[in-house]
């Protein structure tokens, strides 16, 4: 990636996210038997593009730290998804 820091993954950064585009390309060979009246073979070309998200944990953490420093009050809403949340339990014992 141009002005990237020697050493540093490209890819394009959003928030504390970063995407990384990957093009992935490959073959299949199939006899068509089932799907054609004469069963002739094929030789078919797949390409995808396809996206990875990671984010840089470490600059969200301290984001959160300095908002929590500024907040009066923490308000816990339980949700389905609340135990398997990373961010829940470090948010509840930050302010314990």
């Amino acid at each position: 990636m141009p002005g990237a820091a020697k050493g540093s993954s490209s890819g394009i950064k959003v928030g504390t996210f970063v995407f990384r585009p990957t093009l992935e390309q490959g073959f299949t060979a199939t006899s068509n038997a089932d799907a054609s009246s004469g069963g002739t073979s094929a030789v078919l070309s797949e390409t995808a593009l396809r996206f990875t998200a990671t984010s840089d944990w470490r600059g969200t953490a301290e984001l959160l730290r300095t908002r929590m420093r500024q907040s009066k009050t923490l308000i816990y809403v339980h949700s389905n998804n609340s135990p398997g949340s990373r961010w829940m339990p470090w948010e509840l014992g930050f302010f314990d």
